[in-house]
């Protein structure tokens, strides 16, 4: 059991960082992650091949904070262990306290004194072993924070040393740049130095053309001198003098044209200097852009998922809406159904009213005429009777009173018929006649 328990422990922990081993297996150390990290598993044998580009002198350092780690997470494997230990403890100590209440309870007073002596050196042994794991485990805590805290500040310094190598990447990448630039620059400023090398030799063979054919035309002239001419004439002077002038405008000329390429070089030097800054400042532009239009590309694709959702939700009232409107347009039919039928009722109800009140103006007249025959009658008897006549006609929810009063005077006398229509206790209609 003791060994079932710690394999789920320690599985529990191996599924964030830490190390599952097997009851039978040996132990197979990983990278632990603290708070909820995502980790890979990998084996502490021989570092891995650096990628090109990177210093080697920086692998040594990374493999021994590796060698850190590992030791940290196996001191936390045994703390784990450890605390496992003091839990089955626990629970041994609890089940022991349930067996000695028992006991108690069913046993005999010597056989309760025994037991209870028994189970209090148990329970002393057992107390002591719990404050000694109580302290040990205080203490474990403590290393485990001191772990925790150095696994942090491992984790801060590799974050910190992966941004200094990210930068360096990135510098680096900028250097080459530069380096590969100003190669060019270079390869293009010899190309100019070779055209104008060859440009200056080209010209020095035509000066030294145009005077090897002086040099002759004079020698040509001082031979005819010599044959036309019979006077002593110091050829040799003149020559030297012409040499020594020609070499003086062969000096001249030459100190003129390296005057005239070192200024040009120098004005090209000058003008290749603010090229190259012009062309660092436009690289840094470039990169400014370049994370710029990554920014951009971030909020569009955050703009583009936000309309996507947008026009789903849109989608969605619009179909809501559809049917709340199909909806609505069978209730409007329904009521105008309905309304239909109550406007063909009430015009229904409005005709039967018309032939009530037909119906009522034909019994107002033979009223009237049986009025005016009981009259007749009684005036012939010559007897005066007061009657009152109550009608009730109901049609619909609505109830039509009427009520006659005859005054039967003596013979000769003059009758008056009052006519009263009430509905619901008003008085809708009062008339009044006299009979002679």
């Amino acid at each position: 059991q003791h060994q079932r328990r710690r394999c789920l422990v320690n599985r529990s922990y191996g599924a964030g960082g830490g190390w599952c081993p097997s009851l039978q297996g040996p132990r197979t150390p990983v990278a632990f992650v603290p708070h909820g990290g995502t980790s890979r598993v990998r084996s502490w044998g021989v570092p891995p091949a650096p990628p090109p580009g990177i210093d080697r002198g920086v692998l040594p350092v990374r493999f021994q904070e590796k060698e850190q780690i590992k030791k940290v997470n196996d001191r936390f494997v045994r703390f784990i262990e450890k605390v496992s230990v003091v839990g089955i403890l626990e629970q041994q100590n609890k089940v022991l306290e349930v067996q000695w209440l028992l006991l108690q309870d069913r046993g005999a007073r010597g056989s309760k004194v025994e037991a209870s002596v028994f189970f209090q050196s148990q329970i002393h042994g057992l107390q002591r072993q719990l404050d000694t794991l109580e302290r040990d485990k205080q203490r474990r805590q403590g290393e485990l924070r001191l772990t925790q805290g150095l696994v942090e500040d491992f984790k801060n310094k590799y974050e910190e040393d992966k941004s200094i190598r990210n930068k360096a990447e990135n510098e680096f990448v900028a250097v080459k740049q530069d380096f590969d630039d100003s190669c060019l620059v270079k390869a293009e400023l010899e190309a100019r130095l070779e055209g104008l090398k060859d440009e200056i030799n080209f010209l020095r063979g035509i000066f030294e053309k145009e005077l090897r054919d002086l040099e002759t035309q004079i020698k040509d002239t001082l031979v005819s001198a010599g044959v036309d001419t019979s006077r002593s004439i110091d050829v040799q002077g003149m020559i030297s003098d012409v040499h020594a002038q020609y070499e003086l405008i062969a000096a001249k000329s030459q100190a003129e044209a390296n005057e005239f390429y070192r200024k040009k070089y120098d004005l090209l030097s000058l003008s290749a200097d603010p090229t190259d800054q012009e062309i660092r400042s436009n690289r840094n532009e470039m990169n400014n852009l370049h994370r710029q239009i990554q920014r951009v590309r971030g909020e569009s694709d955050a703009l583009k998922k936000q309309r996507a959702s947008l026009q789903a939700a849109i989608a969605g009232a619009v179909d809501r809406g559809g049917l709340s409107v199909c909806e609505a347009k069978e209730r409007i039919a329904r009521l105008e159904e309905e309304l239909h039928k109550d406007k063909q009722q009430k015009v229904q109800r409005v005709r039967e009213y018309q032939e009530l009140m037909n119906v009522k103006l034909a019994l107002d007249i033979e009223i009237a005429t049986y009025g005016r025959l009981l009259e007749g009658e009684e005036s012939r008897l010559g007897c005066v009777t007061s009657q009152k006549q109550h009608f009730s006609l109901g049609f619909g929810s609505d109830l039509v009173n009427k009520g006659f009063v005859f005054h039967c005077p003596p013979p000769n006398k003059t009758v008056e018929i009052r006519t009263t229509e009430t509905r619901n206790g008003r008085i809708l209609y009062e008339s009044s006649e006299f009979i002679h």
